[in-house]
């Protein structure tokens, strides 16, 4: 088994995990601080290995050049991980105001580089497809970084034009995920001109 496969597995085992363990609890069981803290580990776990695998793929693509964005969603992914777990089990829930945004932060941009990822995945030779992904993940960095201000920062008496375009980015983001596969289905696909039949041999008719 791979890695990439590993990613998958663990993923869909925390989320797993974490399904059965809510039905259980809500059939059998008494929902307590541990209980929660149990629930929100395998949640967090469960996340960060999909964003982690959604990153993954570049190479067997060939396409060694992307391979950083690969590297660094591990990385973020690992430190987000820690980071979350740490917050989850901390004693009495006292949290550490810089801790927590750095938290958020890191599940920002992971979640920004995996969307990220996989966009990058659908590139196709046309324009009209590069286009589209290069333009959806312009809008996932700013509404990524329109996102982690507002966390770092911990204020939101922004203006109203920034909250405004904070919405516009994040429809656009969402409009080009949507329209990403549609676009591709349309154009990446070049229509192929009819080859001309080949006579079967039992077609020609003997002129003697």
């Amino acid at each position: 088994m791979d890695f990439r496969k590993g990613l998958l597995w663990a993923g869909i085992g925390a989320l797993s995990i974490s399904t059965l363990y809510v039905v259980g609890l809500f059939l059998f069981g008494m929902f307590d601080e541990f209980t929660l803290r149990v629930l929100l580990t395998t949640l967090t776990i469960g996340t960060y290995s999909f964003f982690s695998f959604a990153t993954t793929g570049f190479k067997e693509k060939g396409w060694s050049h992307f391979e950083v964005v690969t590297n660094s969603g591990f990385i973020i992914a690992a430190l987000g991980t820690l980071m979350t777990l740490n917050l989850i089990w901390s004693q009495n829930w006292e949290w550490n105001h810089g801790q927590a945004k750095t938290t958020l932060v890191l599940l920002i941009f992971s979640f920004a580089l995996a969307h990220s990822s996989l966009l990058l995945k659908t590139l196709a030779n046309h324009p009209a497809v590069q286009g589209v992904v290069i333009g959806t993940i312009f809008f996932i960095t700013i509404t990524a970084a329109l996102l982690a201000n507002l966390v770092l920062n911990a204020r939101f008496d922004y203006s109203e034009g920034y909250f405004r375009f904070l919405i516009t980015t994040t429809v656009l983001m969402v409009s080009g995920t949507i329209a990403t596969p549609l676009v591709k289905k349309l154009f990446s696909a070049e229509p192929q001109e009819p080859q001309p039949e080949t006579p079967h041999p039992s077609s020609f008719q003997n002129p003697l």
